[in-house]
């Protein structure tokens, strides 16, 4: 059975905890990292049958922003290229 591919983040008004429940492969690779970083901190409640995981992590690390966006020179996305090019082209295979 594949586990369902969505993210669901639950908090009840005043708590210092949140639950997440996700199928979502990153996010728990996420998830997992931080609860062998900070076992003190973030819990796995659950491993679920179809592959999903139920957490809980503090509210205040949870954060809604837009992404950043980052203007550069036409010089500095001519240096990029040329970058990747030559990482390209001595690339082994």
């Amino acid at each position: 059975m594949e586990a369902y591919r969505e993210t669901a983040i639950d908090h009840e008004a005043g708590a210092e905890y949140c639950g997440i429940s996700t199928g979502e492969r990153a996010v728990k690779t996420r998830l997992y990292k931080l609860r062998d970083k900070h076992p003190e901190s973030v819990e796995i409640i659950a491993e679920n049958p179809d592959g999903s995981v139920f957490a809980h992590i503090p509210w205040s690390w949870i954060s809604i922003k837009p992404p950043k966006k980052i203007n550069f020179s036409d010089e500095h996305i001519e240096a990029l290229r040329e970058r990747m090019k030559s990482a390209r082209s001595t690339k082994q295979y």
